[in-house]
């Protein structure tokens, strides 16, 4: 049985303005409100999905994308390897998600922004939430060899509801210290010149939390900050 993805294309909508916000002292244009039209290969039909405004600029200079960048941002070790940021946290936490049942999880940490700096400079915390993945629909279609292959669109739903309350409390707050005190990193770059980035640090799909026998593991996508 063979995954499907989306297809996503993005659309501004008609009627919405840009805003501003101020978070750390720093002035955050975001993005026009949008929509996304996510297109499902298995039963044809195209689905319209609202897209929430995401920082754009940061004080005027724009904010580029990790999938972009020559470099992303990163800590170094003694030996000068680069690790991600979602492994710091990860390693930080490894304690705390151990408590957790066996399954996938994310650490739900929208927006991240590094700055040219290298700082953690603006975020949405929303915290840790439990995936469950979900089969949509599926179909058998023939496959480049000329032979019958199932093809099945999986989709994940996030949520807490099913985490106890002590160890969401404690995985919680043990992130935003972590999120409110992290060293400087070295900068995401664009023709070796440091540049404001955005990204992801921990979603559905391919850059999840498993827990398995009371054991934490995680790999972070090559896309992922």
């Amino acid at each position: 049985m063979l995954p499907v993805l989306l297809l996503i294309h993005f659309f501004p909508g008609k009627g919405f303005s840009q805003s501003t916000e101020v978070f750390k002292g720093n002035t955050f244009t975001m993005s026009p409100a949008s929509t996304a039209e996510i297109y499902n290969p298995v039963s044809g039909k195209t689905d319209t999905e609202k897209v929430p405004p995401a920082p754009e600029r940061m004080n005027g200079e724009k904010i580029y994308h990790a999938s972009s960048l020559m470099t992303r941002p990163a800590y170094k070790s003694n030996t000068g390897t680069e690790i991600k940021l979602s492994t710091v946290l990860f390693d930080s936490l490894k304690n705390e998600l151990q408590q957790l049942e066996d399954g996938e999880y994310i650490l739900d940490i929208k927006m991240p922004v590094i700055s040219k700096e290298g700082r953690l400079v603006y975020y949405k915390m929303e915290g840790i939430k439990r995936l469950t993945e979900h089969a949509q629909s599926s179909t058998t279609k023939m496959n480049d060899a000329g032979k019958p292959a199932t093809y099945t669109l999986m989709s994940y739903t996030a949520d807490d509801k099913n985490i106890p309350v002590a160890i969401k409390k404690s995985i919680n707050t043990r992130t935003t210290y972590l999120l409110e005190h992290l060293p400087a990193m070295s900068p995401g770059t664009i023709s070796n010149k440091p540049v404001h980035a955005t990204g992801e640090l921990f979603h559905s799909g391919s850059c999840m939390i498993k827990v398995n026998n009371r054991t934490a593991s995680f790999n972070p996508a090559y896309f992922t900050l």
